[in-house]
């Protein structure tokens, strides 16, 4: 891929050849480095947290990102792997800094010195993949907070060539920005330069870093909260990138805008929804679970400047929770012409304690085409799926809910995703009782016409379990016992369905595939209506 061809967006054939020639000369490089800053200020802003035992994996020239680890010893490791885009975007954009600040002490701060040095002696020829624009931002972000990290003892020559570097790539994404459209590349891009014009004191830039960020953060995130992929952890990975930035600009005595302050509040309510027992996230429109001390340090550093509440209700989920269970569910429509939309309405997740029971196949993404089509299914996701076919009729979700004085809560969801082809709507109703230990559903299929009878077809409901549940079989045909790591058990029944066991798949963290089980209920539907009833409740 080119160097203007990835900035998002079709570039016409002569512009797109004017510009990497450009890009590639020396007088262009000339260009954006001439008269650079030789030091620069950035303001003090708490970085995120990172692993000391993955920088001691990197002091020891260990590179594993995107699931791929590559041995490069004492050699540099910037052209490694140039053929693995989602292994080098991560190396080259430096996020991997805050493992070295995490650990502290003088050695790591040496051997970070190091690599951004050899960075900057070695990839300051504009190419692919090292110019991307959003990994340019990437860049700029980490070097810009953990400024105070490397430079801490660090001599006169590395500042300057550090000053200088930031200023050539800065005024390099500038240029690169005039030819992205609205949308993540520009937001990501408008993000590192900001970070870049506030240290180097740049107000021209940093305005137009702020406008650019005003006009296209809107687009991204939800009126009604999370990120418009509706991927909980598209939604999670944002709300840090915004979180970061606000904090950045009040300690540079800067404004945060109103629409930054929004934004945040949205992102993190769905983020807070979405949340499971054991800290990570729910696995729906290709999320991860994202790891669980991530999500607490985001949330930690939004409290305050946001809602703390948890909602039951946001970005198109809906929330069941009492004492230590939880269960989360898709009530909303998947997002139009997102390529990572999931054919999930009606879906669920249950975890108990910091135990997931009931979960989602998760992401497809980095296996293959054939598995990113896989895991959009229905079938790939805790739902009801009617003749083997997915859930995407057009058609509003409703969802409607109470609870009582006692703490007890219904929740209902219609949808219409069967409605178009099979004439039939969906309605799953659920109850959470106040104590935890009782959930129970029941799935309707009716005639979407009104007095109108439902053709017959097959149908299934699956409950994909987590591969560290355990599922047996009891003495009766209709029930089962879901064990759990730590001894606790979940009893199954349901009525109305022939009930099967049959292995599933969890792709729910980075780099991991692991064999489980799902329950499967299965029928047919009858022309006066259809009613599966399900139970689960702690043994």
């Amino acid at each position: 891929m080119s160097l203007v061809a990835a900035v998002g967006h079709p570039v016409p054939p002569l512009r797109q050849r004017l510009l990497e020639r450009a890009f590639l000369s020396g007088p262009y490089r000339w260009w954006i480095g001439r008269g650079a800053k030789t030091e620069f200020r950035p303001p003090m802003v708490q970085p995120w947290g990172g692993n000391v035992a993955v920088a001691n994996a990197l002091f020891q020239g260990r590179y594993e990102f995107a699931g791929h680890r590559v041995e490069a010893g004492h050699q540099p490791p910037w052209r490694l792997r140039p053929e693995d885009a989602a292994w080098s975007a991560e190396l080259h954009g430096f996020r991997w800094l805050d493992h070295f600040a995490s650990a502290g002490g003088e050695a790591a701060q040496a051997h970070a010195r190091r690599l951004v040095r050899s960075w900057i002696d070695l990839c300051a020829r504009i190419e692919q993949p090292f110019w991307r624009a959003d990994i340019v931002a990437e860049r700029l972000v980490a070097w810009v907070t953990h400024a105070v990290f490397l430079s801490a003892g660090a001599e006169a020559g590395f500042l300057a060539a550090l000053a200088s570097s930031i200023t050539a790539q800065m005024r390099h994404l500038g240029h690169l920005m005039a030819v992205l459209p609205a949308g993540p590349q520009r937001l990501a891009a408008a993000d590192g330069l900001a970070f870049a014009a506030v240290s180097l004191g740049d107000d021209i830039r940093l305005a137009r870093a702020m406008t650019l960020l005003a006009n296209d953060v809107p687009g991204e995130v939800r009126e009604d909260g999370g990120h418009r992929s509706r991927s909980p952890s598209a939604a999670h990975a944002l709300l840090r990138r915004l979180a970061l930035l606000a904090d950045f600009l009040r300690a540079a005595g800067r404004e945060v805008g109103d629409w930054l302050a929004a934004a945040i509040d949205r992102l993190a309510a769905v983020v807070r929804l979405c949340r499971h027992g054991d800290g990570g996230l729910a696995l729906f429109h290709g999320g991860m679970e994202d790891a669980p001390a991530a999500v607490d340090e985001t949330l930690k550093r939004v409290i305050g400047k946001t809602r703390a509440t948890i909602r039951a209700s946001a970005g198109g989920y809906q929330r069941l929770a009492a004492q230590r269970t939880v269960c989360i569910v898709d009530a909303g429509e998947p997002p139009g012409g997102e390529a990572s939309a999931h054919w999930s309405r009606g879906g669920l997740e249950l975890s108990s304690g910091k135990q997931r029971l009931v979960v989602n196949c998760g992401p497809g993404a980095g296996r293959g085409e054939a598995w990113q089509a896989a895991v959009r299914h229905t079938a790939a996701h805790s739902a009801l799926v009617v003749a083997d076919t997915d859930n995407l009729d057009p058609g509003a979700v409703t969802a409607s809910r109470r609870q009582d004085d006692a703490g007890n809560q219904w929740l209902e969801v219609v949808g219409h995703g069967y409605a178009e082809r099979f004439g039939l709507l969906h309605d799953r109703r659920l109850y959470l009782d106040a104590s935890g230990a009782d959930l129970r559903g029941a799935d309707l299929l009716r005639a979407a016409a009104p007095d109108g009878r439902a053709a017959e077809h097959p149908f299934t409901i699956r409950f994909h379990l987590h591969p560290d549940v355990h599922v047996a079989r009891l003495n009766a045909a209709d029930q089962l016992l879901l064990r759990l790591p730590a001894g606790q058990g979940w009893r199954f029944r349901s009525a109305g369905a022939a009930l099967s066991i049959e292995e599933s798949v969890y792709l729910g963290r980075q780099g991991e595939m692991r064999r489980s089980q799902q329950i499967v209920l299965s029928g047919r539907t009858q022309a006066e209506g259809t009613e599966v009833k399900w139970a689960l409740r702690k043994a």
